[in-house]
C-alpha cells in the first residue's frame, strides 16, 4: 500500500492476533538512525512484535534490492523454521516485486558509468535521456515513470550491455505470497500524509536529518 495507508498499524494488529513476525519491505527503514523520517516502528512496537529488516545497515553502507531479497528470504526462512508465519509489510514496490517475482539478473549498478548520465540530468536535460530510452526500450521507459534514478539506471544497463533491464530474466522466487493491498481514497490519503508530515516535524525530523548528514557525509543511497 502507499505511504500513510495504514500498513504498519494493520500489520501490528494482525501480528498480535495471529502470532506473526513482521518482515519490513521499506527501503529506508533498513537504515540505522532514519527513524522519524521513515515512520519506523517504535521500540515499544518492536518489543511487542518481532520485526525483521529494520536497522540493518548505516546510511554510509550501500544496500541493494539484491541485498534485500537475500536478507528477507533468510528472515522468512528462520520464521518458517520456527513453525510461524511471516507478514511482509511495506511500500517499496521494487522490493516487494523482487521478493514475489524473483530477483532480476541485471548487472550491478556502476557509478562510473552512471556519472555522465547524471551530469545530463543535473543540466536539466532529463527529457533527452527519456527519449533515448523510449526509442530503444519503450517498456523500460514506461516503467521508469520519468523517475531520474530509474531512467539513469535503465540507460546505464542499455548502453553498457546493449540490452535494457527488461530483457534480463528473473531468478525463481524462494516463496509464494498471498497479497493484500491497502488502497484508501486519494483525498483521504492526502490528509493522512499531511498529518504524518506535521507529526514528523514535531517529533524532530529536522534534528534527525541534521544529525544524519553530520554523521554520514557520504551516503551511497
Amino acid at each position: 500500500g502507499p505511504t500513510a495507508s495504514g500498513k504498519s498499524a494493520a500489520a501490528m494488529r494482525l501480528a498480535e492476533r495471529f502470532g506473526l513476525d513482521i518482515v519490513s519491505a521499506d527501503s529506508m527503514q533498513v537504515y540505522v538512525g532514519m527513524d522519524v523520517g521513515t515512520a519506523k516502528p517504535s521500540a515499544e512496537e518492536r518489543a511487542r512484535v518481532r520485526h525483521h529488516l529494520v536497522d540493518v545497515v548505516t546510511p554510509a553502507q550501500p544496500f541493494s534490492v539484491a541485498d534485500y531479497v537475500r536478507a528477507a528470504e533468510a528472515a522468512i526462512g528462520s520464521v518458517v523454521a520456527e513453525g510461524r508465519s511471516a507478514l511482509v509489510t511495506g511500500g517499496t514496490g521494487f522490493y516487494l516485486r523482487a521478493l514475489r517475482s524473483g530477483l532480476p539478473t541485471v548487472p550491478p549498478a556502476n557509478p562510473e558509468a552512471q556519472a555522465p548520465l547524471w551530469s545530463v540530468v543535473e543540466a536539466g536535460r532529463l527529457e533527452e535521456l527519456i527519449e533515448e530510452l523510449a526509442a530503444a526500450a519503450p517498456q523500460d521507459a514506461q516503467r521508469a515513470e520519468r523517475n531520474p534514478r530509474r531512467v539513469v539506471r535503465s540507460l546505464e544497463v542499455l548502453r553498457s550491455t546493449g540490452k535494457p533491464p527488461s530483457a534480463y530474466p528473473h531468478l525463481p522466487p524462494r516463496y509464494e505470497f498471498d497479497l493484500v493491498v491497502l488502497d484508501p481514497p486519494a483525498e483521504r490519503l492526502a490528509e493522512r500524509i499531511a498529518e504524518r508530515a506535521r507529526r514528523m516535524f514535531t517529533a524532530g525530523l529536522v534534528s534527525e536529518v541534521r544529525t544524519l548528514l553530520e554523521r554520514y557525509p557520504q551516503q551511497p543511497t
